[in-house]
């Protein structure tokens, strides 16, 4: 038998006598499962078989941000599945944001969705949430992923003045002052940008990847200046 019939048919064997709280459960790990073997070697039958499976979970108990989660994996995962698939992915990660407003993870998958569709505002503040509430997050990917979310929207003093609270929350926040320092370039503030970036670039404590990142910048931001004399 494959394995997705294997699946299947332990679901249908559950004990007619189990908790509706443990069929969730097992509803949900059987879903984790499909999703995770779809997105390894992708089959319609697997997809099908988990967005059932997550469904089941949430019907069950639709008071746990941690099916609704599952259940935005699935659909997410399943955007070539069905063409309503990311807009309902939106919605589930809503709902378990709604019943867990601090769970990072999500927002950020959520923002991820919000992206593709260029929906940056929307992204932009999932985004400000999961930082405000995680600081330690804020990572070097995830601070270059917003610096060009809030250059694409036009708002490169808010990502600024916005990363700068972050840098100060999580000390000594290195990736969050180099993403400050690119969006006070975008904002033309040119000398508080190379100022910033210069101190970065000399910090040794900063990881390589910061100082390599804010060297470029300064040679960037003193070619600017010396060709606009």
């Amino acid at each position: 038998a494959k394995p997705t019939d294997k699946a299947a048919s332990a679901d249908a064997a559950a004990p007619a006598s189990e908790s509706p709280a443990t069929t969730a459960l097992r509803s949900a790990e059987l879903a984790l499962k499909q999703i995770e073997q779809y997105e390894k070697s992708p089959r319609s039958e697997d997809w099908k078989l988990g967005l059932a499976a997550a469904q089941k979970a949430v019907d069950l108990d639709p008071k746990s941000p941690q099916f609704w989660r599952l259940l935005g994996r699935t659909y997410a995962a399943g955007a070539k599945e069905m063409d309503l698939a990311p807009a309902l992915a939106e919605e589930a990660y809503e709902r378990a944001i709604a019943l867990d407003p601090t769970h990072a993870e999500t927002r950020f998958r959520l923002a991820a969705l919000l992206e593709k569709r260029e929906a940056r505002s929307a992204a932009i503040e999932q985004l400000e949430a999961a930082l405000s509430g995680s600081p330690g997050l804020a990572t070097l990917p995830t601070v270059q992923s917003m610096v060009r979310a809030y250059a694409s929207d036009d708002q490169a003093r808010r990502g600024a003045a916005f990363l700068a609270r972050l840098a100060e929350q999580n000390p000594p926040g290195h990736a969050a002052q180099l993403g400050q320092a690119l969006l006070l370039k975008e904002d033309n503030q040119t000398e508080a940008a190379l100022a910033l970036a210069t101190q970065l670039a000399d910090d040794p404590k900063a990881p390589a990847a910061v100082i390599e990142q804010a060297r470029t910048l300064v040679k960037a931001l003193q070619g600017a200046g010396q060709g606009g004399k």
